[in-house]
């Protein structure tokens, strides 16, 4: 059995935001019982599966994957972690910021956005679920090629 015009509208409208309630109401259902009618369609096997595809078109069409995801997520990470000159507005243009005591040019680095990249390449390997396997073993970590615990060893010498 086809989808309706409407839900066919309602799956396109969808895969703009991903928003149920959204993409019901653009759809045209009605504002009062957008957010149940969106529970219900993408319940609806025919209309979830109608998602999917749509999205899977779209995933071929721009060439994205999760793969090209995560590499660019860890490209993010790693650029918000390395440090750059902070930069000012002076009289004189853009120049570094100089510590005022060294006047040593002063460097930052953007944890914000280190954090976010880091946060969705956790989620996506499950770091975050609630049973994870992670919490029920060891997790090794390694900062600047050695193990953090040979980091502290090595401090303690």
């Amino acid at each position: 059995m086809a989808l309706t015009p409407k839900q066919e509208l309602f799956c396109l409208e969808y895969l703009k935001d991903l928003n149920g309630t959204q993409a019901a109401i653009r759809a045209g259902y009605a504002k009062e019982s957008a957010q149940e009618q969106a529970s219900r369609l993408l319940s609806n096997a025919m209309v979830a599966a109608r998602v999917h595809e749509q999205m899977q078109a779209r995933a071929e069409r721009v060439q994205v994957d999760a793969d090209w995801v995560l590499t660019r997520l860890v490209m993010v990470a790693e650029r918000c972690a390395t440090p750059g000159p902070k930069l000012v507005m002076t009289m004189a243009g853009l120049q570094q910021a100089k510590d005022p005591v060294t006047g040593e040019g002063i460097f930052e680095f953007d944890a914000i956005g280190a954090n976010k990249a880091l946060e969705l390449i956790g989620k996506h390997v499950g770091l975050f679920e609630k049973h994870n396997k992670q919490k029920n073993g060891e997790v090794h970590i390694t900062i600047g090629g050695k193990a953090a615990g040979q980091q502290a060893e090595d401090a303690e010498h």
